[in-house]
């Protein structure tokens, strides 16, 4: 399942425009990619799979953004031009926005009765000790 559509991609990611000779079967391709990456972090915070139209446009344009970068780099990676390089820093700050996520130090729109897995930090250990030892 993938959280964006080939519409969202336009919307939230590349002009359709820069896509125009990339057949759409390898742009979903992409996306479902994209969504899977999402995936490897979201179940750290989130029970998956996460129902259909529960999550907002936040999650979606990370989705684009990776889907973009690795649509870019699939065609070919220039990084004399501006373009290219800031599709890569997006697909960046998003792999970043999503590791905030799972360190619950940011969240996306995602309704809170999706969140069956641990969200806290403290919720995934005990911490014991021993006594002070004065050292």
């Amino acid at each position: 399942m993938a959280y964006a559509t080939s519409d969202d991609f336009t919307r939230l990611g590349l002009r359709a425009a820069t896509i125009a000779g990339i057949d759409s079967a390898v742009v979903t391709q992409h996306l479902e990619a994209a969504s899977q990456w999402a995936d490897t972090r979201l179940r750290k915070r989130y029970a998956l799979p996460l129902d259909a139209d529960t999550w907002g446009d936040d999650l979606r344009a990370l989705v684009c953004q990776r889907a973009a970068w690795t649509l870019l780099r699939w065609r070919g990676f220039d990084p004399s031009r501006p373009s290219d390089e800031a599709v890569r820093l997006d697909a960046e700050d998003a792999d970043k926005l999503l590791n905030r996520v799972v360190a619950c130090t940011a969240d996306l729109n995602i309704p809170d009765a999706v969140n069956d897995a641990p969200s806290r930090p403290e919720e995934f250990a005990a911490i014991s000790t021993r006594p002070r030892r004065g050292w």
